[in-house]
């Protein structure tokens, strides 16, 4: 299998409008598998299931198929973790938008979950509406973070002198960027807000992921939120609330 290594920050072309949002799962609860399978099925228009991995071993043969547009990820696996699972697809399906799907909310899970690519941390909780929102917003790049964990990312410390190395060489444009899109959750509402054009914002937001040497858009936010660089928005993020399907951990 081909591995690329392009980065999931890298601007890329839009997805076709007239396909649908690819969707696949990696969760060992069966429940939540023909829950969402259902859902995305009966709206054949606006999505296409590819397929769930209940197991960090059956995550190869999800890969060999189309690029999937949106991954939701479990933490816990039988076999495995949900950071391993997303560093994988992040290798194989580097454009993929990689949501952590989880009932877990303890702070050095969601930081892994971060460090190994995720583009966003829900957990579960709420109803499949929800979910085909947050699916639909992965999708158009949107910054998925929930209220807890935006203030968890303001207390947990630096990973050492590079990062904070790198973190000197962002430009104080990128940093507004990165403020921005923080607050407004968007990359269209973020250019809108700060008088730029959205393709500008987004090469600004590549760079300085780049020089971060961040997986995700939401990992350079992270690191330049706790090294002070930018504000958290009064109130948390915009459109916080968790999703999910039930009670299930995972």
């Amino acid at each position: 299998m081909t591995v690329r290594t392009t980065s999931s920050n890298e601007p890329t072309p839009a997805r076709p409008r007239n396909r649908p949002i690819r969707v696949a799962l990696v969760d060992d609860h069966q429940f939540i598998a023909d829950l969402l399978s259902r859902a995305l099925e009966r709206r054949p228009g606006r999505f296409e299931f590819m397929g769930n991995a209940p197991r960090l071993a059956d995550v190869g043969a999800l890969l060999r198929q189309e690029p999937a547009d949106v991954v939701l990820v479990d933490y816990s696996l039988p076999d495995g973790r949900g950071s391993d699972v997303l560093r994988m697809v992040r290798r194989h399906w580097p454009r993929a938008r990689l949501v952590l799907f989880t009932g877990h909310s303890e702070s050095d899970i969601l930081h892994e979950a971060i460090a190994a690519g995720a583009d966003g941390i829900l957990t579960k909780g709420t109803g499949v509406d929800e979910i085909l929102d947050v699916i639909e917003r992965a999708d158009r790049g949107d910054v998925l973070l929930d209220a807890g964990t935006l203030r968890d990312l303001m207390t947990q410390p630096h990973r050492g002198a590079s990062q904070l190395a790198a973190l000197d060489r962002l430009t104080p444009r990128e940093r507004i960027v990165l403020e921005a899109v923080l607050a407004a959750g968007t990359t269209q509402e973020a250019a809108r807000r700060i008088q730029m054009a959205p393709a500008t914002l987004r090469v600004h937001l590549h760079r300085a992921s780049q020089k971060l040497g961040a997986t995700s858009r939401l990992e350079a936010i992270s690191m330049a939120l706790r090294a002070g660089l930018i504000r958290a928005p009064s109130g948390g993020p915009p459109r916080s609330s968790p999703i999910g399907t039930g009670g299930a951990e995972g």
